[in-house]
């Protein structure tokens, strides 16, 4: 495991890179979308006419991640963004999951100990570990997450797939970080590639996938803990 860095956004693009050449009958499709208001919301609550024409034009799903619940968000004393690797499915509405978690009914195996640590952290629950095995489902709405990924994904990582969208949507990834503009970025399996972008100033937590069988929950509690106060520490 490698020390916590810090990140600083700086300049990035919003165009995912696309083919250029668009058939007119897809261009129709869009139009008429657009003007029926079937529009797509993105992680600010904003509309982007160009996330919603690609989503469209390439037939490909793809996530809307991001700010889980913005008023909720922006009340929190420290803006907590969790960084994975992709949605385990596809063709969802990715937000309204992670708004409505125990509609799962495994959810804790994917998101119990994002849950776990971001309340802990929020919260201040260092040294009271009778609250660290709760596992509140409505914190999900007091943060953000993304995938390094948004296209479909399964169970089981493919590391070739996922580091080819890493490279060619850095420039993507880092705006949409300086968007959120998190005050502290948790990395789960991600931080060898979060590392790589154009980020500073941001303490940057470097912890396993949460949905890992690698060590117990108390551990990767504990890991959490102490990479967070050995930060605050150095200061």
């Amino acid at each position: 495991m490698e020390k916590p860095e810090i990140a600083d956004v700086q300049s990035g693009s919003w165009g995912r890179k696309r083919k250029s050449s668009l058939k007119t009958k897809q261009l129709q499709k869009v139009i008429i979308m657009i003007a029926s208001e079937t529009l797509v919301r993105d992680y600010t609550g904003k509309t982007h006419m160009a996330e919603v024409i690609n989503k469209h034009l390439d037939n490909i799903w793809h996530a809307v991640d991001g700010i889980v619940d913005e008023p909720l968000f922006t009340k929190q004393r420290l803006k907590i963004l969790w960084v994975l690797r992709e949605p385990n499915g596809g063709d969802f509405d990715f937000m309204e999951y992670l708004r409505n978690v125990t509609d799962y009914p495994r959810w804790k195996s994917s998101y119990g100990l994002v849950v776990k640590v971001s309340r802990i952290i929020l919260d201040e629950l260092f040294d009271n570990e009778n609250n660290w095995q709760e596992a509140n489902p409505e914190v999900m709405k007091r943060i953000a997450l993304i995938n390094i990924k948004n296209t479909e994904g399964g169970s089981t990582v493919n590391w070739d797939k996922l580091t080819t969208s890493f490279n060619s949507d850095k420039s993507f990834l880092t705006k949409k970080i300086g968007e959120i503009k998190p005050d502290l970025i948790i990395c789960g399996g991600t931080y060898h590639y979060i590392k790589e972008l154009d980020i500073q100033g941001c303490p940057t937590l470097n912890l396993y996938h949460p949905n890992q069988r690698s060590i117990t929950h108390k551990k990767y509690i504990e890991m959490a803990i102490s990479q967070y106060t050995g930060y605050h520490q150095s200061l």
